[in-house]
């Protein structure tokens, strides 16, 4: 089977040599430096990046015998700033983009509570017949 999307955690788990409970674990304490894309199921699809970086983790735990956090402060210092830079950037845009939004659903909010209002003033004026008609 072809994985042109990316490999399943359990595919990655035998090419590697670890668990996919190590894996996910992995994944919890270095998300800044494994950041996996999932499918539109949710799942976890791995790319030859992750695999390499799984590894390097691998090797900095298991062989250097470095702790957690003498992983996770050597790969923050390994990340280059001017990538980050550019996370800053794209958050930035995201966030305006979401404020934006937020404004046109607040300005959309606040039409429909002036046309509701406007519906029940013309629901009061009009006074139903007896057979559902306005007299």
């Amino acid at each position: 089977m072809v994985h042109t999307d990316g490999l399943p955690i359990r595919i990655v788990a035998q090419r590697v040599g670890l668990s996919p409970t190590t894996i996910r674990f992995y994944e919890s304490k270095f998300g800044f430096y494994i950041r996996v894309p999932r499918s539109s199921g949710g799942h976890r699809r791995y790319k030859d990046v992750h695999i390499q970086r799984l590894l390097y983790i691998k090797y900095l735990l298991k062989t250097r015998k470095l702790t957690v956090e003498q992983v996770r402060k050597r790969l923050l210092q390994e990340i280059d700033p001017r990538e980050l830079e550019k996370k800053v950037e794209k958050l930035e845009v995201q966030v305006k983009t979401l404020e934006d939004e937020v404004m046109r659903l607040k300005q959309a909010l606040q039409a429909l509570g002036k046309r509701v209002l406007a519906l029940e003033e013309l629901s009061k004026k009009r006074k139903p017949s007896f057979f559902g008609r306005t007299s």
